[in-house]
This record gives C-alpha cells, sequence and structure tokens, in this order.
C-alpha cells in the first residue's frame, strides 16, 4: 500500500479527501488482498457499489438541509424528509455492502494464505527428500 496505515482513519475525516480517499485505500486493500487464482472484478463492482451508496447517503442526509433549510411544514418537509428516508436506506445498503466487502477481504486473504501455506509446505518436502538417502538421513559436515 502507498499509503502510510494512519490515513486508513484520518482520510474518513479530512474534509473534501474524506469523499475519495476511503475508497481508494478501500480499493488499494482489496487488491492487495487478492491471490493469483482470485479475480477481482466482482469485488471491484462491490466496492463501487459500497462507496456510491455511502456518497449518496452523505449527499442525502446532508444536502437537502443545506439546499432547502430547515422545512417548518408544507411541501418542503414532506422532500425533506423522503430525501431523509433515502439517505437512510442509502445507509442500510451501504452498509450490508460493506459488510460484504469485509467478507470478501477475508476469504481473499485466507486463499491467499492457503496458497503460501501450500508452497511453504511442498518446498520443506523438497528440502527434506534431498536431505533423505537411501532410506537414511545424511549427515552434513562428517
Amino acid at each position: 500500500m502507498s499509503y502510510p496505515p494512519v490515513w486508513a482513519v484520518v482520510g474518513w475525516f479530512v474534509p473534501v479527501m474524506n469523499l475519495w480517499r476511503p475508497y481508494v485505500i478501500a480499493r488499494a486493500i482489496w487488491v492487495g488482498s487478492g491471490s493469483a487464482t482470485h479475480s477481482g472484478s466482482a469485488g471491484t463492482r462491490l466496492l463501487m457499489v459500497w462507496w456510491a451508496l455511502w456518497l449518496a447517503r452523505i449527499s442525502l442526509a446532508c444536502g437537502p438541509r443545506a439546499l432547502l433549510g430547515i422545512a417548518e411544514s408544507g411541501f418542503l418537509l414532506q422532500l425533506e424528509i423522503a430525501l431523509e428516508a433515502l439517505g437512510c436506506l442509502a445507509a442500510a445498503g451501504s452498509a450490508y455492502a460493506g459488510l460484504k466487502m469485509v467478507a470478501g477481504i477475508d476469504a481473499r486473504q485466507s486463499a491467499r494464505h492457503d496458497e503460501q501455506y501450500r508452497a511453504e509446505q511442498a518446498a520443506l518436502s523438497g528440502i527434506s527428500a534431498e536431505l533423505t538417502w537411501q532410506g537414511d538421513p545424511v549427515i552434513r559436515g562428517s
């Protein structure tokens, strides 16, 4: 990853940067968690859905009040309530996509670990075979 680990947290709180940095870091984690046998296209779509819903949630939670002011009654109040309800749906969708994303990252990292473990075991069994000669261990240095 090309970012210091502190940016995984700070990127959420710095104004304007919080509109893109968390997505970039999440994508880097997704790609870095992959293995040669794991495809990343479905995960990339999941990341985009997660982030689009998160941005929609921010826009729908903050935008109407900033644009419409505080509505007291009538059409503007109904519009504000409807937009906030959509914001809540976007937040729920983003949370669900976020959970799926974390589960996907976990699965990719587990698969990568399993591949590395199998490669290490194969290498160790090759070394063990080299150290054995006709069933007897080779004594080196004597």
